[in-house]
């Protein structure tokens, strides 16, 4: 259940890497989300996203744009790239300031 009250009740403290799985690109905003609000969370984790649907892709130079875009610390395309991603050594991807839309002056 990724409901942000259920992800805020998941238990990080031992946790390096997460891994979040999506059957499509469609999920690319539900995927952003997920990758903030876990490092919202745990700045320190490296969150990875997989896209299910690509298994055998092997586009690494679209995964690791796919990567800045969400800011996810790996994005992967099958099981053998998220594990590989989830084992990495690499430190953990900082959140990037969210964009605050500026109100209008009342009239």
């Amino acid at each position: 259940d990724l409901e942000p009250s259920a992800v805020r009740r998941l238990e990080l403290d031992a946790a390096d890497a997460v891994v979040v799985g999506f059957l499509n690109r469609q999920s690319t905003q539900h995927a952003r989300f997920m990758v903030r609000r876990l490092k919202r969370i745990k700045a320190k984790l490296r969150v990875g996203i997989v896209f299910w649907s690509e298994v055998g892709n092997g586009d690494g130079e679209a995964a690791a744009e796919l990567a800045g875009t969400l800011n996810a610390d790996f994005v992967a395309f099958g099981m053998v790239d998220a594990v590989t991603g989830a084992l990495s050594n690499k430190p953990a991807v900082m959140l990037k300031p969210a964009h605050r839309r500026r109100r209008q002056p009342a009239r």
